[in-house]
């Protein structure tokens, strides 16, 4: 999956407002938040990005990154759940 910057994430019209976050991306099985809190908030980042899955007939949280500076092109999921072991 390609990890999306802030900006590119800006420059798509948002789907659906969450409490926090702005839907920008939404596939059959990801969908894509910019949340709209800031570090002042204790958000992780200034523009926090959150992936989200279908698991089992639920979006279930896979990540969360930094969109001023995400993670390069050859990432992936796999990474993440590895990378702590």
């Amino acid at each position: 999956m390609l990890m999306l910057g802030t900006e590119e994430l800006e420059s798509f019209p948002v789907l659906s407002q969450g409490w926090t976050d702005n839907l920008h991306v939404e596939s059959r099985i990801h969908r894509v938040w910019l949340s709209r809190l800031t570090l002042e908030d204790e958000a992780p980042y200034e523009n926090a990005v959150t992936v989200e899955t279908l698991m089992y007939g639920r979006w279930t949280e896979i990540m969360v990154y930094d969109g001023d500076n995400p993670p390069p092109a050859d990432w992936s999921t796999a990474d993440a759940l590895t990378s702590n072991l």
